[in-house]
């Protein structure tokens, strides 16, 4: 209810300038090219072919309709714990309490920012779902599992980190056979991606948070897991989440729990190396950078996936013997969300809806200084190929008093 059709930060690039290349391509090379280029660390190929769709179907693009196709991906993810969770009787008594620990706007900028709730929730949906195809034995399983692998991939770069753990789910389960073809895959797949791939200079350097600040990167990683109780500005509670996290999951490693169900533990294995490589990249932005509702997603998936995991160690009759009060933990934590995060949800469409009045009036780009001249040529271009044009300034004013 509070998306508007406006786009924000790296909309411009990702939508509006790979439409815009896109019709000023020649060649079927050049139109290929443009859907595997590299934004920072990604290729984002899906969401550049949602908003060319967009624009087919429309006849321009539709920031709103791209945020609920990327919200889609959020219920498609609900759809995948479902098929992980080992207990077919059981699995909506594990669900549901993994649902309220997902749906609710702490990762508030997921669901109102389309370029991020297209790479975030379809990127993690798609490589769940790899994990789960490569638990399956046969040659069809192993073939929608690279396909869901691949589609992680260059939707979302945190896809790149399924292949590997899709490898070992093949290699516990000693299908030798299948390992190969994934070796195979994963060196090609590497091999495209890093062609010609260039370190975005703007971002931290690796190299500082493992060797220069290594205080700081422990710091930035007990916070990111610790993040969703950030709303009480204690950092005893907040980093007290982050290392319960961590111990569940290597509790959840000394009980063998990968034995039980290889699917949620292989699930939690790409969940924490996408933490770590999230820590590695962003750290040297700062601790508070850790709290970021576009990471929020993280630390809550993890959650999620250690309460079903937990839920499924303790079997059938404790399972149900607890859930009432798991329940209600994880219901006031849905409420406690929406309470304190609904706010940042109007102040982002505000924001928006100011900046495109203020362009709308004196021409200023809503966008950092140093990006102001290359977006300002992408929104002329998209004006006058019809492609996009922020809403009329009558709109936008009654927009701004709401």
């Amino acid at each position: 209810s509070y998306a508007v059709n406006i786009p924000f930060n790296d909309d411009y690039y990702i939508f509006l300038g790979s439409v815009i290349n896109f019709l000023d391509a020649h060649t079927l090379k050049e139109k290929f090219d443009i859907f595997f280029s590299q934004h920072n660390e990604h290729r984002p190929a899906l969401a550049r072919a949602a908003s060319i769709a967009c624009y087919y179907l429309k006849g321009k693009v539709d920031f709103n309709l791209l945020i609920y196709f990327g919200n889609l991906g959020l219920i498609g993810l609900a759809a995948v714990l479902y098929m992980l969770s080992e207990s077919r009787k059981d699995r909506l008594l594990y669900l549901v309490p993994a649902s309220f620990v997902l749906f609710h706007p702490q990762h508030w900028e997921n669901t109102q920012w389309a370029a991020s709730s297209i790479q975030v929730f379809c990127g993690i949906a798609f490589s769940l779902l790899s994990i789960h195809m490569a638990a399956n034995k046969g040659r069809k399983y192993l073939t929608l599992s690279v396909v869901f692998a691949i589609a992680a991939t260059f939707t979302h770069a945190m896809g790149l980190f399924v292949l590997p753990v899709c490898l070992l789910v093949v290699v516990y389960q000693r299908r030798h056979r299948d390992a190969l073809p994934w070796l195979l895959l994963m060196a090609m797949v590497l091999i495209f991606y890093f062609t010609g791939y260039e370190r975005p200079g703007h971002h931290p350097v690796i190299w500082d948070a493992l060797f220069v600040n290594p205080g700081n990167t422990v710091r930035y990683f007990f916070a990111l897991l610790g993040a969703p109780v950030a709303v009480t500005g204690k950092a005893s509670l907040i980093y007290a989440l982050g290392v319960a996290s961590l111990s569940a999951m290597v509790f959840l490693t000394a009980r063998k729990y990968y034995a039980r169900n290889v699917r949620i533990y292989s699930a939690l294995i790409f969940i924490f190396i996408v933490a770590v490589v999230i820590t590695l990249s962003r750290s040297g932005f700062g601790v508070e950078q850790a709290f970021s509702s576009r990471y929020r997603m993280i630390p809550l998936l993890i959650a999620a996936l250690e309460c079903i995991a937990v839920m499924e160690l303790l079997g059938a009759e404790k399972a149900r013997r607890y859930f009432p009060i798991l329940l209600v933990l994880t219901l006031l934590f849905n409420i406690g969300a929406f309470l304190t995060e609904t706010k940042y949800m109007k102040m982002h469409r505000a924001g928006l809806v100011r900046g495109a009045l203020e362009y709308k009036i004196n021409g200023t780009v809503p966008v950092s200084e140093e990006d102001r001249e290359f977006v300002k040529s992408i929104i002329v271009r998209a004006k006058e190929l019809g492609i996009y044009d922020f809403p009329d300034s009558e709109k936008l004013k009654k927009w701004a008093e709401q």
